[in-house]
């Protein structure tokens, strides 16, 4: 990137980071702000994993403590710490490598500090509260840490600082200044490029076997690659490995990988028998021919392994936590394709989803081209707010508003007509569609793992759902009603000024405002006014202090982020007496389905309660196959009555039908019942995910 695109970028960024009406970044701090931003864009590079956002800066000791973002992976024994420089001056400054050191070491100094502070003496609801409690809980099974420094300056390649980190631990510093941050995302991929010399860093090239040329779009090797290799290579990237949208390690849950663990530590010479090996694909490759008049590989550029990471997370587990010292006995057979580069975006996810693999890879796991996005990203250029006078831009790729724009803005008024055209406060990412999709589908705590997990979750839901192949209008009408109810949540959360846990205590209230109302919010009519009403936004401002402390109140001591992100604590704040408020009752009625089945709706009798009204809400936010599961399940064993299994056959019909017929208040309020004890005895979500009997 030449000096002229670095400024611009730069200029760019600083009016992202600075623009109150970015959404996008939710702090009204300009250090945080510039964290979470630039740390959401490394994110999907997968050189990071998703992290608490705050800034701590306190005295301790002699010196001082300094840190603006955190995050464990105690599956990967690994801390993540983030400290930011973010001067949003018109000129970049360019950092020396004393200020550098004096800033890592004030970040590392977080871990000396937690462990000599107690928590009795921080306050709970506070970012330093959450870092702390995280580092106390996960220190002891951490062994490698990553120090991401960020900034909008420049950093010069001589300047890297050289520190260690604590006893015990491996210590990797990732340099992140704003030219290694503009090369990353004018590259147009959704990786950043990862360069290796194999002989400078393996002290060896890679024997390989080259694929005649008879192709323009790529061109093949294979190579056998010692364990130790994979295992280094992944612990200097791990994720960044990873192409976006190839999913990350399974962990050691299913019957393969502990198959690969057993193998690498017991018959590890029969590592290359027994396993798959992997495939990946590279930008460039350079080749020779050695002494002996071996073809070999000499150095690798845009390196991504697109099928098999379990096995080169397996193999860098094994080193890692057992302790595994035999890795050069692994042998493990690669594909490697060269693809060029104009083909990248269409190749690379082809050869991921038909790569053979040892657990089965779902759809969701090529999301970046999926054709559900890329529809999703059409609506949003087609379909125009009431009034034809703005649409919602949805980015289907990270920077596409940006460019979009740029490329609009030949003179200031057609940049204003632009903007009038696509409001920035109206922009949203794939990660954000996950966020609101799942806050309202009741998952706050899967929201609360993390923007790329929330999104993973998300997708593999929808390809289980062949409802949502391809989305239609009224779909995305439904989306944006959601997007409008999640935007403001977060503007109340800004006004009630939480220290910590904002974006917890905004899904949390969001899931609880659609489990409360039963589905029966009118959707359609948010689209239509593209606001909530003057009661739903009352309801929000009202219920959410009492959501935020009941989250912080039930981790009992422990951290809070971590707290969220589990399923035991959406059931803690389901357990909060909150009435809906007869003002809002009111417009829930207003959109009910009436019943068309039963004796008095046949005679054009609707004189039905508002527990009638819930019943029938709640029968039918059930779909057609999970009523037909509830039914298998209920006649096995007699595990329901004839009565109840014959209603939830029915009710299956029903929906099978598009609910045009409505159950009476009476068969509602049975299959309310019915529901309710399945949720009690934990029966309920394996139903909805079962497609066959269960046992």
């Amino acid at each position: 990137m030449n000096e002229v695109d670095l400024e611009e970028y730069r200029r760019r960024l600083i009016s992202e980071v600075s623009d109150p009406s970015n959404e996008l970044v939710t702090s009204e701090y300009p250090v945080e702000r510039f964290t979470e931003y630039v740390t959401s864009i490394i994110a999907e590079s997968g050189s990071i994993q998703d992290l608490s956002i705050g800034h701590i800066e306190k005295s301790f000791g002699a010196s001082v403590v300094h840190c603006d973002a955190w995050a464990a992976d105690l599956s990967e024994g690994r801390l993540d710490l983030v400290i930011a420089y973010y001067s949003g001056k018109e000129e970049p400054e360019a950092i020396n490598r004393a200020f550098l050191d004096t800033l890592c070491r004030r970040a590392l100094r977080i871990i000396d500090f937690s462990q000599k502070t107690d928590l009795s003496e921080i306050e709970p609801s506070s970012k330093t509260y959450d870092c702390v409690s995280l580092i106390k809980e996960s220190f002891s099974k951490i062994n490698q840490i990553r120090l991401h420094f960020v900034t909008d300056s420049l950093i010069s390649a001589r300047d890297t600082p050289d520190i260690q980190g604590p006893e015990g631990t491996s210590l990797q510093l990732h340099l992140w200044d704003i030219q290694r941050l503009s090369r990353m995302q004018s590259s147009d991929k959704a990786y950043e490029a990862i360069e290796i010399d194999l002989v400078a860093k393996f002290g060896k090239s890679l024997p390989c076997l080259s694929m005649p040329g008879n192709s323009t779009e790529y061109s093949g090797y294979l190579a056998i690659i010692p364990g130790s290799w994979l295992a280094e290579l992944y612990e200097e990237y791990s994720g960044q490995l990873m192409e976006l949208n190839v999913r990350s390690f399974l962990q050691q849950k299913g019957n393969v990988n502990k198959g690969i663990r057993n193998t690498i530590l017991n018959e590890p010479t029969r590592f290359l028998a027994y396993n798959n090996g992997i495939s990946a694909t590279v930008e460039s490759l350079t080749t020779k021919r050695d002494s002996s008049g071996q073809e070999v590989i000499t150095h690798l550029a845009g390196l991504q392994i697109v099928n098999g990471g379990q096995t080169v997370a397996s193999i860098h587990r094994a080193r890692k936590f057992d302790r595994c010292s035999h890795l050069d006995q692994l042998a493990v057979q690669a594909k490697i394709t060269k693809v060029n580069p104009d083909q990248l975006d269409e190749l690379v996810p082809q050869i991921s989803r038909y790569s053979n693999t040892q657990n089965r890879v779902n759809e969701a796991d090529f999301a970046s081209n999926d054709s559900f996005h890329v529809e999703i990203e059409r609506l949003s250029q087609s379909v125009w707010a009431p009034g034809q006078q703005y649409r919602w831009f949805y980015e289907r790729a990270r920077g596409q508003y940006q460019v979009a724009k740029a490329r609009a803005s030949t003179t200031p008024a057609k940049r204003r007509i632009f903007e009038d055209a696509n409001p920035p406060r109206r922009k949203f990412a794939k990660t954000d569609l996950a966020r609101y999709q799942n806050a309202w589908d009741q998952k706050p705590h899967i929201v609360g793992l993390g923007a790329q997990k929330s999104f993973i979750h998300y997708m593999t839901q929808v390809k289980k759902d062949r409802t949502l192949d391809k989305p239609d209008v009224d779909f995305f009408k439904d989306l944006i009603a959601k997007a409008i109810i999640y935007k403001k949540a977060e503007s109340i959360a800004r006004k009630h000024a939480f220290s910590a846990y904002r974006a917890n205590a905004v899904a949390y209230t969001v899931s609880l405002l659609s489990q409360k109302t039963y589905g029966r919010l009118m959707l359609r009519k948010i689209w239509d006014r593209q606001e909530v009403t003057p009661v739903v936004e009352q309801v929000i401002f009202d219920w959410m202090p009492g959501v935020h402390r009941r989250i912080v109140d039930t981790a009992n001591g422990r951290n809070v982020t971590e707290w969220a992100k589990k399923e035991e604590c959406w059931e803690e704040v389901q357990q909060l007496d909150l009435k809906i408020p007869s003002e809002l009752e009111a417009e829930l009625t207003e959109g009910d389905q009436l019943p068309t089945v039963g004796a008095e709706a046949r005679k054009g009798k609707f004189n039905i309660t508002t527990e009638d009204r819930k019943n029938i809400a709640i029968a039918m936010s059930i779909d057609s196959d999970t009523w037909w599961q509830i039914t298998k399940w209920g006649r096995k064993d007699n595990r329901l009555s004839d009565f109840h299994c014959g209603l939830s056959n029915t009710l299956a019909g029903y929906a099978a039908g598009s609910w045009e017929k409505i159950p009476s208040a009476k068969q509602a309020k049975h299959a309310a019942t019915i529901i309710q004890n399945l949720k009690d005895e934990g029966i309920l979500n394996d139903l909805k995910e079962k497609d066959t009997e269960l046992a």
